[in-house]
């Protein structure tokens, strides 16, 4: 086997080896409640995931750029209250991968 040119393997974590999306909407609908809007319901916050939340809560909840950046700066608040890795999981099958995987070192 030839050697690797590389050393060392980036993975994308959110969306690919975990699911944070629990914890993320979970704090998306106390921010939204906290900021007067009515809780939206679990297909309606789906839409959050992936695009920036500055743009988001003035797309999705019609806020303003001020109002948008408090709301970022809350929904950051309670994330670091209750830890950002909270009801984080990992995709099934996706840890036996990682452990099994081979370092770009043993090649």
């Amino acid at each position: 086997m030839a050697s690797s040119p590389y050393s060392c393997v980036l993975w994308d974590v959110d969306g690919t080896i975990a699911d944070a999306s629990v914890g993320i909407l979970r704090r998306l609908n106390v921010a939204l409640t906290h900021f007067g809007h009515p809780a939206p319901t679990r297909e309606q916050l789906v839409h959050w995931i992936g695009p920036p939340m500055f743009q988001s809560f003035q797309a999705q909840a019609g806020m303003t750029p001020e109002q948008s950046a408090e709301a970022v700066s809350f929904y950051r608040t309670l994330g670091k209250a209750d830890g950002y890795t909270t009801d984080v999981r990992t995709y099934p099958g996706v840890p036996c991968l990682l452990y099994t995987s081979p370092s770009p070192r043993d090649s």
